[in-house]
């Protein structure tokens, strides 16, 4: 008998303590974690930019969360994936001044469309005013951000840019143990192994994965081995 049950996991945490370094992210990781969080002052903007998977989002809570370790009021989080996130933005704008957060941190600031981009420039306006920065990621590069709009590209990049890269296959299994400890899942190396040959590998896509394994234990009450995996395969569950 199958029985579906709730998957119980833990918030993920991104910080620097916990960011596997690696050729891809070892110069932004080097420089940001010495420029951020170290006292009160005014930081720089912040842009980086990469593929799906390389780990931008990570860097960016973990910039955050540093500015966050010095200041009493948190960062701001939008994402532009989520539509209800531009939201936020307006909300800010009408805050005032002395009510601020130290810094507002986008992901995934390329999908900003151009009715919204007034707004941002709005908000950038006002942070520039407050003291507070911008951190942002973007799988476009610094070239290709906001083309048609170079007053505003020239705000997004007029800070620290950084471009990183996915881990190898050595560091990609270091994340990958990150993933499934944040989700309380146990999978073994030969496992990662065949996922990644087998189905993607890239980081996010293996996360997704991943919470489809966990999901797909759980209702049938099977650890997630290969012959697991296989058999669900067959069935096109993964």
């Amino acid at each position: 008998m199958i029985q579906t049950l709730l998957a119980l996991t833990t918030r993920p945490t991104f910080s620097f303590s916990n960011l596997v370094i690696h050729e891809g992210n070892q110069e932004a990781a080097i420089v940001l974690r010495q420029t951020y969080g170290k006292s009160k002052k005014s930081y720089p903007y912040l842009f980086l930019h990469g593929a799906e998977g390389s780990g931008k989002t990570h860097i960016l809570h973990a910039v955050a969360e540093s500015i966050r370790g010095i200041y009493s009021m948190s960062p701001v989080f939008v994402n532009f994936s989520d539509l209800s996130s531009f939201e936020q933005l307006e909300i800010l704008i009408q805050r005032p001044d002395t009510e601020m957060p130290p810094a507002v941190a986008i992901d995934d600031i390329h999908l900003v469309t151009t009715d919204q981009s007034g707004t941002l420039w709005t908000i950038i306006n006002k942070l520039t005013r407050c003291g507070a920065c911008l951190i942002t990621t973007s799988r476009l590069g610094p070239s290709d951000i906001f083309p048609t709009n170079p007053h505003l590209q020239s705000r997004v990049l007029s800070g620290l840019v950084f471009g990183v890269k996915g881990p190898d296959d050595n560091a990609r299994m270091l994340v990958l143990d990150k993933i499934s400890a944040d989700k309380q899942i146990r999978i073994s190396r030969d496992v990662y192994n065949f996922l990644a040959r087998r189905k993607t590998r890239n980081v996010k896509d293996l996360a997704r994965l991943l919470d489809a394994l966990d999901a797909a234990s759980l209702e049938y009450k099977r650890p997630i081995t290969i012959p697991f995996i296989k058999l669900l395969e067959k069935d096109g569950r993964v």
